[in-house]
């Protein structure tokens, strides 16, 4: 379906892209006017396992501190989602052996936050990562690292020669990721490195099991569970347990696992 309108075309073809960068946008300028503390609505691997505030997962993803931020990643939402969500669909898949773009990017997302907790779970095992523990992160970034490797691995069909961002600067689409995630670092050094490579890995594994169809209902049916499970912790959060914190203090990072950037906030220290 086409329009007199050039532009309107382009919005409906992508209603879920257009759709993010509004609420992206509309977000982080709510955070800033109320002065909504990182902390409250950022992924701490402390908050969302130890108290089960896993809708954390969601609110981390669209929250947006800086302005710097916030452009990076709605630069890089506009790129990859005008290539990817005309071929694969919104939420209708246009390949049953592919997933939709609506169905990637919350793929990604819990996915993607899985991995993070798994690697930090671990690294605490083997009597590490206590940094990574108590760090916070906020941004879509690690949603983002990921669309952009299913779309370098050809989930939309066929492997692009390069990805433009914004029109101007063309990178090569099979090393898009990669140099995404050193410019990131390079403009916001307390860079989330883990959840970009979590987010990363994620889209990796989604493209790699795309040969394998998966029933719309099924993957449907798995993401209901997970926002389910985020919606039910919100509404009946747990207390927490500030005796099993003895020696732990919540310092926060920047940046997040799906994400991108955080502000550095208060420690929280049992004495």
């Amino acid at each position: 379906m086409t329009t007199p309108y050039p532009v309107l075309d382009i919005l409906l073809s992508c209603p879920v892209t257009f759709g993010l960068l509004a609420a992206l946008c509309a977000i982080c300028y709510y955070l800033n006017d109320r002065w909504v503390e990182p902390e409250r609505v950022g992924f701490s691997y402390l908050r969302v396992v130890q108290f089960r505030e896993w809708w954390r997962a969601a609110s981390s993803a669209v929250s947006h501190y800086s302005l710097a931020h916030l452009i990076f990643n709605g630069a890089a939402l506009y790129s990859v989602g005008l290539e990817l969500e005309p071929a694969l669909g919104t939420i209708i898949r246009r390949n049953t052996m592919a997933l939709s773009y609506g169905e990637l990017n919350a793929g990604v997302l819990v996915l993607g936050s899985l991995l993070h907790v798994g690697v930090v779970w671990a690294l605490g095992w083997c009597g590490r990562g206590d940094s990574l523990r108590q760090a916070t992160s906020v941004g879509y970034s690690g949603v983002l690292f990921g669309t952009m490797t299913a779309h370098a691995f050809g989930l939309a069909g066929g492997v692009p020669e390069k990805l433009v961002l914004l029109g101007q600067v063309s990178i090569p689409m099979w090393a898009s990721p990669l140099i995404s995630l050193g410019i990131v670092h390079l403009v916001v050094p307390n860079a989330c490195f883990l959840g970009h490579i979590s987010g990363i890995l994620a889209g990796g594994l989604l493209a790699g099991t795309s040969a394998v169809w998966v029933p719309p209902l099924v993957v449907w049916g798995l993401l209901g569970l997970a926002a389910g499970a985020m919606l039910l912790s919100f509404l009946r959060p747990r207390q927490p347990q500030w005796h099993a914190m003895v020696g732990a203090a919540a310092t926060w990072d920047s940046e997040s696992a799906h994400s991108g950037a955080a502000l550095p906030s208060p420690q929280f220290t049992h004495i």
